[in-house]
């Protein structure tokens, strides 16, 4: 039988993180759908609801750069942005003003996304849960956190039990945080 679809939203220069976390979670047993971020916009649509598929998945996995506590966005030539398209980074501002969220568990793997504002636009936009990294993360340790979060959700594992049993392994999966409303 086949598990709930998650999603993977895909920001620049992550390598193959994205693909690694489709892998072990199809193999757990998920079905998977993954966007690439080709612009800052993509990002926006998403976090607005504007992309049925993605707005009806219940866990969405950010395989992303963060710095700051903000989301590192892809970067364009300045002649090909759209109007009001944010630049640079994205924060708990942003979120807030944008975010239209139903009920998703948001999963972070990039690093400095575990702070309280950030976490805080996304549950008072809807989301169910979130989770990120308070600080800089090594990122196998982060691709780490995710395959043991998953892996504990597909055995029927309750959400802050997967969180616990992840955030345990080391010192570096302990620097992920889980925030419920």
């Amino acid at each position: 039988m086949r598990k709930q679809p998650i999603g993977i939203i895909v920001g620049p220069d992550v390598g193959n993180e994205a693909e690694a976390i489709r892998q072990t979670a199809e193999y757990f047993g998920f079905q998977v759908l993954i966007k690439h971020l080709g612009r800052p916009n993509d990002f926006i649509q998403i976090l607005a609801g504007q992309d049925r598929l993605f707005n009806s998945l219940k866990i969405w996995i950010f395989s992303v750069h963060g710095e700051g506590g903000q989301f590192l966005l892809p970067e364009l030539d300045e002649s090909i942005y759209e109007p009001d398209e944010p630049r640079g980074k994205l924060g708990s501002t942003h979120i807030r003003s944008i975010a239209k969220l139903k009920k998703q568990t948001i999963i972070n793997t990039g690093c400095t996304l575990g702070n309280e504002d950030l976490a805080q636009a996304f549950l008072n936009t809807g989301a169910k849960a979130y989770i990120g990294a308070n600080d800089y993360v090594e990122g196998n340790a982060s691709l780490l956190f995710v395959h043991r979060f998953l892996y504990e959700l597909a055995n029927k594992v309750k959400l802050p039990t997967a969180f616990k049993k992840a955030s345990e392994i080391d010192q570096e999966t302990a620097l992920f945080q889980l925030f419920l409303p």
